[in-house]
C-alpha cells in the first residue's frame, strides 16, 4: 500500500493494512486480475481496497459495478465490510431504489452493486459505459457477466476487470487465468509466499491463498477449517487451489499409464473422437459454460483389441470456422484418421465442411444417455483395453481432473471426445484393422 498511499489526499486507505497477497492484487498493470483464495483468506476485503483505488485514484469521476452472486450477499457481506472500515462514512450510498443507486465518492465516482442472480439485471450492464468492474465470489456468477463487462470497460485512465473467488474445480476462471494462457510466450508462474501468481501481458492471477493468511481471521476460524475435511475439499476451501472435487465413480486407479517407447511396434489405425463446442442457441451455451470443443486421438493396434489414448486437447471461445481450422490442423499430422463426430441437427453442416476440407468424417449415433455412456468408458480402461500414453508432459492434466471428479466436475467434454473415439474403434473387432505408425506412415 505504501506506493499508493501518498498519492492518496483524502486519507481512504490510511488506515487499511493488506496482507503482501491482497497487496500484489492492487498492482495497477493490468487489464484482467483475480484473487483466488481459500474460505475467510480476505477476498473481500481485497475487492474493497482495488475499489477504493479505482474511485478515489484511477478513475476518479467515473463510473464502476460491482457484481456479486446475491443480493444477500451484497446486503450482508460487502456492503456491512464497507460500513466497518468506516468507507460509508466518506461515501454516499443509494439504495436500488433511488434515482442514481450505488455508490457515490467525493470525487465523483459512482459504482452500481448488482446481484447475478437475475438474469435482466446482469443484461442492464449492456447500456453501461464503464471503468472497471469487480466480480465478487466469480465462481457463482455467470459467465455472461464477466463477457458484458469486459465488453463495456470503455472509459477511465486505467480500464480494468477484476475477480475475487474461492475456486471451484477447473473452470472459466482457471481457463481464462491459468489454462488458456499456459505455453504462451509471455506467460509465467511464480511462487509467491504460500501462493502462485500467474501471468501474462494482459492478466494476473495470485492463486492458492491460504485462509490463514489472513491475519483478522480468527484462529478458532482457521482451526476450524483444517479439521475433518477431506483432502481435496481442504485443497479447495482452505488452500484456494484449482482442483477438482473426486465423486468415487472414475477413479484415477482405473488407468494405465506408458510410456511412448512402450507402444508396440507395428501399424496403428488412428481415430479422432471430437466433441463438438456448438449449440443452435450460442446466447445458452455462452451462460451455461459449454462453448468448448475437445478432441481426443486414439491409436488402435492393427492385430490386437488394444487401443492408446495418445492426445487429447480442449478449447473454447471459437467460431464455427475457428474450430474446423483446429480441428484440421490437430488432424493434419496424422495419417489416414478416422474422425467421429456425434450427429445432431446443428453440427451436421460441420461434417460435411469438414469432408470438404479432406477429412474423414464419420458421424455417430449414441442412443444411450450420455451418462451411461461415460459410466461405461471406465469398462475398457479398467481392464486395460485402452492404455493412456504418457509423454511426461501436461496434456492429460485436464482430463484426469475430469476423469476424477465427473460427474461433479467443471467439464466433462474431454471425456465426451475420448468417449466418441474409443465408441467408434470398436476394439473388439480390431483385428482386421490397419494403419500407420504412431504420427507416421511406415
Amino acid at each position: 500500500m505504501s506506493q499508493v498511499r501518498g498519492k492518496q489526499s483524502n486519507g481512504v486507505l490510511a488506515d487499511l493494512t493488506p496482507t503482501k497477497y491482497q497487496e500484489e492484487f492492487l498492482r495497477g498493470d493490468k487489464r484482467y486480475m483475480a484473487f483466488v483464495s481459500g474460505v475467510g483468506a480476505g477476498k473481500t476485503y481485497a475487492g474493497i481496497i482495488r475499489t477504493i483505488l479505482n474511485m478515489e485514484l484511477w478513475n476518479q469521476g467515473d463510473m464502476g459495478a460491482i457484481v456479486a452472486p446475491t443480493r444477500q450477499m451484497i446486503v450482508n457481506v460487502i456492503i456491512p465490510e464497507m460500513r466497518e472500515l468506516g468507507l460509508l462514512d466518506k461515501w454516499e450510498y443509494n439504495s436500488s431504489y433511488s434515482d442514481e443507486p450505488g455508490l457515490h465518492s467525493p470525487s465523483g465516482s459512482r459504482a452500481l452493486i448488482l446481484s447475478a442472480d437475475n438474469s435482466k439485471t446482469i443484461e442492464r450492464l449492456r447500456g453501461l459505459n464503464l471503468a472497471w468492474g469487480w466480480i465478487d465470489e466469480r465462481t457463482a456468477v455467470p459467465e455472461r457477466a464477466k463477457e458484458i463487462l469486459s465488453q463495456r470497460l470503455r472509459t477511465g485512465s486505467y480500464r480494468n476487470l477484476y475477480e475475487t473467488t474461492t475456486p471451484k474445480g477447473k473452470d472459466s476462471v482457471y481457463d481464462f487465468y491459468v489454462g488458456d494462457v499456459e505455453g504462451n510466450a509471455d506467460f509465467s508462474k511464480q511462487a509467491f509466499g504460500e501462493a502462485t501468481l500467474h501471468e501474462t501481458g494482459d492478466r494476473l492471477a495470485i492463486v492458492g491463498v491460504p485462509t490463514r493468511a489472513n491475519e483478522h481471521t480468527p484462529e478458532d476460524y482457521k482451526d476450524a477449517m483444517e479439521q475433518d475435511m477431506p483432502d481435496q475439499i481442504r485443497a479447495q476451501e482452505v488452500e484456494g487451489q484449482f482442483v477438482e472435487i473426486g465423486s468415487g465413480i472414475l477413479t484415477e486407479d482405473m488407468i494405465t499409464k506408458i510410456t511412448p517407447g512402450e507402444l508396440p511396434e507395428r501399424q496403428f489405425r488412428y481415430v479422432v473422437g471430437v466433441d463438438l463446442g456448438v449449440t443452435e442457441d450460442t446466447a445458452k451455451a455462452d451462460a451455461n459454460d459449454s462453448d468448448y470443443w475437445a478432441v481426443a486421438l486414439l491409436a488402435v493396434d492393427s492385430l490386437h483389441p488394444q487401443g492408446y489414448l495418445i492426445d487429447v486437447r480442449r478449447k473454447r471461445g471459437m467460431s464455427l470456422r475457428q474450430g474446423l481450422e483446429w480441428l484440421s490442423s490437430i488432424c493434419k499430422p496424422i495419417p489416414n484418421a478416422d474422425v467421429a463426430i456425434e450427429s445432431n441437427q446443428s453440427q451436421r453442416w460441420f461434417a460435411q465442411e469438414a469432408r470438404d476440407m479432406g477429412l474423414n468424417v464419420t458421424q455417430v449415433q449414441n442412443t444411450d444417455k450420455k451418462e451411461h455412456r461415460l459410466i461405461q468408458l471406465s469398462i475398457p480402461f479398467e481392464n486395460d483395453t485402452v492404455r493412456l500414453v504418457d509423454h511426461g508432459d501436461t496434456r492429460f492434466d485436464d482430463f484426469m481432473s475430469e476423469w476424477i471428479a465427473w460427474p461433479d466436475g467443471s467439464h466433462d467434454d474431454q471425456l465426451d471426445a475420448v468417449e466418441i473415439a474409443v465408441n467408434y474403434a470398436d476394439l473388439w473387432g480390431a483385428g482386421s484393422i490397419i494403419g500407420g505408425d504412431l504420427y507416421g506412415d511406415g
